[in-house]
């Protein structure tokens, strides 16, 4: 018997076309046509911060980061590289007052990208942002906690937690808190009283209150001295300040009727929030 052996020379006409993002793949062997049935090894690389996900053969799905494939016609293959998100939880707002609170965060997975920054949004709106009012709280992954301020009284505020990684930003559940009332308690204590050199009576008071500012309203006659001395306004550190009033009688001699006046309250939004009457008769020590 005799056996031939024919070989009949093959021309590449196959093509093996590659497409990816956020990583790399490596063809073994690289050519730029391919006989039939010619194997081809791809593997995949991530970018920092991206991880492979899947390839896509001509429509299929398969996973791992090897794939063997046998070219029987022309190929299309993806390589599809994700990005793992990170993991973060806003906690329980504590601490409120009527201008600040305490909230915090922990991002308990970076994902596979490593968190830049971490830290509160705010608004009184809902599903705040990093373009709405916000606070710096760290990087990487645990936890942190910072306060909000600048905050105004009686108001409803949303926050959540963010995350920044390298595919964007992430947010945490969202809790809501309402700043506490702003409370006034002005008073006017009496300390004494005394001449004052000129036809006029004089009282001194201390004013006490948890305001951010107060005014004199002093018609035509009063005399005013205030310590600290800035005027019939003062919007000094909150706490005890001394007003010394009285009425020029030599001026303005004694009415029927007085001298109305009034020391005015202001919160930090410069709102009148209250207002304590005083009267000066003219006469002794009738203030």
């Amino acid at each position: 018997k005799t056996v031939v052996t024919t070989y009949t020379y093959l021309t590449p006409s196959y093509s093996l076309t590659l497409s990816y993002s956020n990583g790399s793949v490596s063809v073994t062997p690289l050519e730029s046509l391919y006989y039939y049935n010619q194997y081809v090894t791809l593997v995949a690389t991530a970018n920092v911060g991206y991880s492979f996900s899947k390839w896509v053969k001509n429509g299929v799905d398969y996973t791992g980061s090897t794939l063997g494939i046998f070219m029987t016609g022309n190929t299309t293959v993806e390589a599809v590289f994700t990005i793992g998100v990170p993991t973060i939880v806003t906690s329980s707002v504590s601490s409120i007052l009527t201008n600040k609170a305490t909230c915090g965060g922990n991002v308990t997975s970076e994902g596979s990208s490593p968190v830049t920054e971490k830290g509160l949004c705010w608004n009184t709106t809902g599903s705040p942002t990093i373009a709405d009012s916000s606070v710096y709280g760290g990087v990487g992954a645990g936890s942190f906690t910072r306060d909000i301020t600048s905050l105004v009284p009686s108001t409803t505020y949303y926050v959540r937690a963010y995350a920044k990684y390298l595919g964007g930003v992430v947010y945490g559940n969202e809790q809501s808190f309402s700043t506490i009332a702003e409370v006034i308690t002005p008073s006017l204590n009496y300390l004494s009283f005394s001449p004052w050199g000129y036809p006029c009576t004089v009282r001194k008071f201390n004013v006490t209150s948890n305001v951010a500012g107060w005014s004199m309203d002093a018609p035509g006659g009063w005399i005013v001295f205030v310590d600290p001395a800035d005027g019939y306004d003062h919007n000094g550190p909150l706490g005890t300040v001394q007003i010394e009033i009285g009425i020029d009688t030599d001026t303005f001699p004694p009415i029927s009727g007085g001298r109305d006046g009034s020391i005015n309250f202001y919160n930090t939004s410069d709102v009148l929030v209250s207002q304590v009457n005083i009267r000066h008769l003219g006469t002794g020590e009738s203030c």
